[in-house]
């Protein structure tokens, strides 16, 4: 998540990651910066971050899985999408995305990208 008068959204460069239910696309915990700061609500908006129903899931899903199958041959992609009034758009797509989100929420990160063959 984005904040202030940032033009991006990554964690990398002082956005806001939080962990989401990819079956239902609810955020089910805090916020998090880099530095380690947590975040209840979202400090621009005032919307709690826990429980938030990203607008659009479903769609959203549709769109990278039909993205995704048009790179059958790469292990891994970090997809950078926005919602707008016209509805998603991809706004970029990463061979080597930032781990920051599940690294923060999942202590067994590295483990499972073992498990998968991707490391």
């Amino acid at each position: 998540m984005g904040m202030g008068d940032s033009v991006v959204d990554n964690v990398g460069a002082g956005g806001i990651v939080a962990k989401v239910d990819i079956n239902t696309g609810i955020i089910t915990s805090f916020g998090r910066q880099k530095n380690g700061k947590i975040f209840l609500k979202h400090p621009d908006t005032d919307n709690c971050i826990i429980g938030y129903q990203i607008p659009m899931w479903n769609e959203l899903c549709t769109i990278i899985k039909k993205a995704a199958l048009m790179f059958q041959t790469h292990s891994y992609i970090s997809w950078d999408f926005a919602l707008t009034e016209k509805g998603w758009i991809m706004v970029e797509a990463n061979g080597t995305g930032e781990f920051y989100g599940p690294e923060f929420f999942d202590s067994n990160f590295r483990g499972l990208l073992k498990k998968s063959g991707m490391i």
